[in-house]
């Protein structure tokens, strides 16, 4: 064989999709091109995909095009013709098999030639009579194709042995016709895709195509022969690239059915069309309908439409159903969303809507006995939805109803259909969520959206009685899966563009423009979409800890999403923003019992409650049952007047819900305030007015809610806050009753505690203690709740018992601890995602460092708020609260706070101080003895910032003092800050560097202010520093003797002696050694120490002369020749007679009670000084 030498050239280019100069595989050009300009024509290649699911797509070009593939000719047998060796075929294609018919010029040239030509060749196989072909022949098809359409095959001998000598009459018998074949393309109305084998004959004579069946092989007629007697000789392959005609038999009869239905569409559909759509069902392969999928949907909607057949639409629907379901597990769901936002356009016949058929259709669904239709109608129903949707929109657009009101756009047909779909549709949600958990889940999410944006096209009333009717289903002993729904529904509706329009009300007589503080009936009236939400957060409060955290997540998240909102960046928009959602805290009231801080928060709560599920944080003393000050009724259910009073839906009648039965355990507590409450509701010159019941009800749970919940409650409220009106909340303090705004603080005071600041190296501590005990929890077993011992277990103790200080001045740790019980909070997917995300990525050291930034940040910005609403509460106000707004001043110092936030801190202070001057220099010394005490020890603090603003501020304490006093001297600022060095010296250990620093700063502001320079008030505040250095330097003396506990006593009572002048600082010094008496066992010198004490204050209270002279009454455990009133000269008067009468007066210190005729006879057996 000889060897013929040649090379191929292939090169690999990336080109871009905007590549000019292009033509499609059927030489069309693309825009833009230009054949002059460079670069050259580029062709694209035809892309053969069989069957493949990722390639497959709707058709978007017009292609139609079947490609011809000789394959083999079985000559070696045949008797006809002598010489049928070097053999090529000529391939025509024909519209007539008649004699003398011309081939249609639709075949594609090759390169450098015409585009199209009438015939092509294959090459020719020299010497062989059994030839294997490769040719690849294009024909380009017509449209409309008919069963005279066909392929001839015309094979020919090509004459090798050319003699130049040869005459004319040789030369032209260079080709040999040796045989005839024929390929008809239509068969029972339709072209497919296959390999055929078929007879060879010897002549072509009219009419040959009734000679021969291609498809069988069958061939007949007397006038015809065939070679090698009819045997299939010639096999061939077609394929066909067609988006015209499909080669699916179910799709092929239903696209000619419609076909044949057009010409007449008067008449009710023909059996066999009925037959053919309901044949689609059958199709196997997703390919033949994704191909002509908006061809297929466009026909069954416009037959849902156009019939009146209940049988018909039925199947239409279900037909509807089966596609999308298939497209769904073949992964092609972006086809049907890309048809319905390109394609779909709704039809319309007489009065008969696709909206409106689709929903009867629909719900007739979701009501049939059929498992499998059902479960695709949930799982698919966002299908049906959205083409509903786009339906009612391009009606109101096509029949100018746009123009109209809401109510008047769509019949009340309508309205009834699409209620009782989306009632039936809520009804397979909640019965059959635990077989068909993500049909069920899938239907839920899909009506949120549907409803979400029926608001924008329909009667915002009869939407939000759809909503209510929807949220009325669930109730409130659900499991958490209907919890679940209940949330993504409502979080999916509330995440429409205009929600905070939507709530607004409009502006009437009859609803009343006043902030409103509890979720109430009038509320939900004027606004219903955050009154429903507000109302199912409250009822899930009352819920198991996993469905809090989902209720709090929606509206935390709802909340964020409102700030961050550019249309609503207005303070004045802000402000309104927060008014609707003032119900927060009034739910925030409502279960402060159930956040445990023991030293911060006044409630007490019943720990006889058995069923608790965290009974580990209601020890600790608390056994007396807790008031509730909130209690509210409870109903859950919006009257008629709600919904017909919002956006003009006054004529649909609306049925209410009645959830009490549901909700029993949310029963309300009736509680009646005391007297004293009410008398001093009346202190103020305004009415006090006690918030309305809410239709949540009081509490009965006395679980703990965790650190997260607690945190996200706290947040939400300190956002509301920050951002609502001065004017709303001067309003609400004016009215609210005192216990209420009393409670007001304690939450301030929460918030405090719950977000103080811990600093970075705690907070990684944290983290990483708990990735431990979630690691070790999984390797266990137990993360999933296995170990019922895990329940009550917790990362670290959740108290941390810790001896206590001055007046709770030491805070428990634990507060400051990430709280993990157990299965609850382990199954929490946000804390175990911190984790991981923390702990085991490679950027673990970026992530730790921007939690503790969040963290910090969150602190400053909450001690920013607070400090903001008491400074704004001090403004308008001047009665007895001012206590418990320096009891929350107090406690900046008592928990965790940055030195940015202290600054801050002490600039508040110090107006509060100029404020209230009174209140520190005249009358008790409890609030400058606080103020002392606090200040001091942040003199002591590390940071020099801190330390210098703390001087400050008690310089500025002093002064103020030494004016209050008209500038005479400052002896309750001098008496009180010895005797809070006294205590630190005991509680904290001041007396270093820092403290020393601190005094010397608080030594140069007195030097250095001008104004008092002429005045004693320098010399009063050197005399001041002086002495608290004497104190400094016994402390010292005690420290070199702090192993020798006698010398240590024996130091400190001669430090208690040196005071016999000033009672109260004895009095501290006395409580100092009882400290270290208990702490060494001399529990009976501790004692002691205590009845010095009364036996101080028994003076004092005499030479007060709150006590008449009179004889004391010896107790009979005395010897009767024992005086004891005339054995102390402290309890006794000039006259004799003793202070103490027969009245059971008792002195209450931290470790003795003793009455006060038991005082003298302990003093009997103790000398005094």
């Amino acid at each position: 064989m000889q060897t013929i030498p040649g090379s191929l050239d292939i090169a690999v280019d990336n080109i871009p999709l905007e590549h000019p100069n292009c033509v499609t595989s059927s030489f069309i050009p693309v825009k833009p091109f230009n054949a002059t300009a460079p670069p050259e024509p580029t062709v694209e290649v035809e892309e053969f995909v069989y069957d493949s699911t990722k390639y497959c797509r709707p058709y978007r070009v017009y292609k139609n095009q079947i490609y011809i593939y000789p394959r083999h000719l079985k000559y070696d047998s045949q008797k006809c013709f002598n010489k049928a060796r070097n053999i090529t075929i000529c391939i025509e294609f024909k519209n007539s098999d008649e004699e003398g018919a011309k081939p249609m010029k639709c075949i594609y040239g090759k390169p450098g030639g015409p585009l199209f030509t009438s015939a092509a060749y294959t090459a020719v196989l020299h010497h062989s009579q059994n030839p294997d072909f490769s040719d690849e022949v294009k024909i380009e098809l017509p449209t409309q194709l008919n069963e005279k359409h066909h392929i001839l095959f015309s094979f020919y001998h090509v004459t090798c042995d050319i003699n130049a000598k040869a005459n004319a009459k040789k030369k032209e018998l260079l080709e040999i016709s040796v045989g005839y074949a024929w390929l008809p393309l239509m068969k029972h109305d339709q072209i497919a895709s296959q390999e055929y084998n078929i007879p060879i004959a010897t002549s072509l004579p009219p009419n040959y195509l009734s000679f021969q069946d291609s498809a069988s092989g069958k061939h007949g007629g007397s006038d015809i022969k065939w070679v090698d007697g009819g045997k299939l000789l010639f096999k061939v392959s077609a394929f066909v690239v067609s988006t015209v005609n499909t080669q699916d038999p179910y799709v092929n009869a239903f696209f000619r059915q419609c076909q044949k239905r057009e010409t007449d569409m008067s008449q009710s559909p023909t059996s066999n069309f009925v037959h053919s759509c309901k044949n689609l069902l059958n199709v196997e392969r997703i390919h033949a309908i994704m191909s002509f999928l908006p061809i297929i949907l466009n026909q069954l909607f416009e037959v849902l439409v156009q019939n009146e057949e209940d049988e018909i639409s039925t199947a239409v629907t279900r037909v509807l159903t089966d596609i999308v379901a298939k497209c769904h597990e073949e992964q092609l769901d972006h086809s049907v969303q890309s048809y319905i936002k390109f394609v779909f356009k709704t039809k319309a016949c007489k009065e008969r809507t696709t909206h409106e058929e689709l929903a009867k259709n629909v719900t007739g669904l979701l009501k049939s006995n059929d498992s499998m239709t059902v479960k695709h109608v949930l799982k698919h129903s966002w299908f049906f939805f959205a083409i509903i949707l786009k339906s009612m929109a391009q009606h109101l657009i096509d029949t100018n109803k746009i123009q109209l009101c809401r109510a008047q756009r769509f019949p009340e047909s309508y309205h009834s259909e699409l209620d009782n779909l989306v009632m039936v549709l809520s009804d397979h949600v909640t019965c059959k969520y635990k077989d068909t958990f993500e049909e069920t889940r899938r239907a839920n999410h899909s009506v949120a959206r549907f409803l979400k944006r029926c608001f924008t096209f329909m009667d915002r009333g009869f939407v939000f009685k759809m909503v209510n009717s929807y949220i009325s289903m669930f109730s409130s002993g659900d499991l958490k899966t209907l919890c679940q729904y209940k949330f993504d529904f409502l979080q999916e509706v509330c995440q429409h563009e205009h929600f905070i329009p939507l709530c607004l009300p409009i502006r009437s007589a009859n609803i009343p423009d006043m902030p409103e503080y509890s979720v109430t009936n009038e509320f939900c009236r004027k606004h219903f979409l955050i009154g429903i939400l507000l109302r199912e957060v409250g009822f899930a409060l009352q819920e198991d800890q996993d469905i809090r955290h989902l209720a709090l997540a929606v509206l935390k998240n709802l909340m964020a999403k409102h700030s961050f909102d550019d249309r609503y960046k207005e303070p004045g928009k802000q402000a309104q923003i927060a008014s609707l959602y003032m119900p927060l805290y009034g739910m925030l009231l409502d279960n402060m019992p159930r956040i445990y801080l023991k030293d911060l928060y006044p409630f007490t709560i019943n720990t006889s409650n058995q069923g608790s599920r965290d009974d580990l944080s209601t020890n600790g003393g608390f056994h007396t049952q807790s008031t509730m000050k909130h209690a509210n009724s409870v109903d859950t259910s919006f009257s008629k007047d709600v919904l017909n009073s919002i956006a003009a839906f006054s004529s649909i009648a609306i049925s209410t819900v009645n959830h009490a039965d549901s909700r029993a355990s949310l029963a309300s507590l009736d509680s009646n305030p005391s007297t004293n409450e009410k008398s001093s509701e009346k202190t103020d010159n305004c009415e006090k007015i006690p918030r309305p019941l809410s239709l949540i009800g009081s509490t009965l749970r006395f679980d703990k809610l965790d650190q997260a919940e607690t945190r996200s409650l706290l947040m939400c409220f300190l956002h509301i806050m920050k951002t609502i009106s001065e004017e709303t909340l001067i309003a609400y303090w004016q009215r609210a009753p005192s216990p209420e705004v009393s409670d007001f603080f304690s939450i301030l005071d929460v918030c405090l505690q719950n977000f103080r600041y811990l600093g970075k190296r705690n907070i990684i501590r944290k983290i990483a203690a708990a990735f431990k005990f979630v690691q070790s929890t999984q390797n266990n077993g137990t993360l999933k709740g296995s170990n019922p011992s895990c329940q009550t277990s917790g990362l670290l103790s959740q108290r941390t018992h810790t001896t206590s200080s001055h007046e709770g001045h030491k805070q428990h740790k634990s507060q400051t601890l990430p709280i993990i019980r157990g299965k609850n909070a382990l199954s929490n997917p946000k804390l175990l995602q911190m984790l991981d995300n923390t702990m085991t990525s490679s950027s673990n050291e970026i992530d730790i460092v921007h939690h503790v930034d969040t963290e910090a940040n969150i602190a400053s910005e909450v001690c920013l708020t607070i400090l903001d609403l008491l400074s704004l509460f001090t403004q308008i106000h001047q009665n007895s609260m001012m206590k418990r707004v320096f009891d929350t001043y107090m406690l900046f110092f008592q928990v965790n706070q940055s030195a940015a936030a202290l600054k801050h801190v002490f600039a508040s202070l110090r107006l509060f101080v100029c404020k209230f001057p009174s209140a520190f220099f005249q009358g008790p010394a409890d609030l400058c003895g606080s103020f002392c005490y606090e200040v001091l020890k942040c003199c002591n603090h590390r940071s020099r910032s801190t330390q210098t603003e703390a001087s400050a501020l008690l310089y500025f304490f002093m002064r103020k003092n030494f004016e209050f006093n008209k500038q005479k001297s400052i002896v309750r600022s001098h008496l009180q800050l010895i005797k809070a060095v006294s205590q630190l010296i005991a509680d904290a250990g001041i007396g270093g560097s820092r403290f020393q620093h601190s005094l010397a700063i608080t030594n140069n502001f007195a030097n250095g202010d001008k104004q008092m320079k002429n005045s004693n008030f320098p010399a009063e505040v050197k005399d001041l520093t002086k002495r608290i250095r004497t104190v400094l330097m016994a402390t010292a003396q005690m420290k070199e003797h702090e192993k020798d506990p006698e010398m240590l006593v024996d130091l400190q009572y001669s430090l208690a002696n040196s005071y016999a002048s000033t009672p109260e600082l004895r009095r501290t010094w006395l409580e100092s050694m009882a400290k270290i008496h208990a702490r060494n066992g001399d529990l009976s010198e501790a004692a002691m120490c205590y009845i010095h004490i009364a036996a101080l204050i028994a003076e004092y209270l005499k030479r007060k002369g709150y006590w008449k002279m009179e004889k004391i009454c010896t107790p009979s455990l005395l010897p009767e020749d024992i005086h004891p009133c005339d054995s102390n000269p402290l309890l006794t008067s000039p006259g004799g007679g003793s202070e103490w009468s027969n009245c059971p007066v008792k002195l209450l210190y931290p470790h003795v009670t003793v009455q006060g005729n038991q005082i003298a006879a302990y003093l009997l057996f103790q000398p005094h000084s």
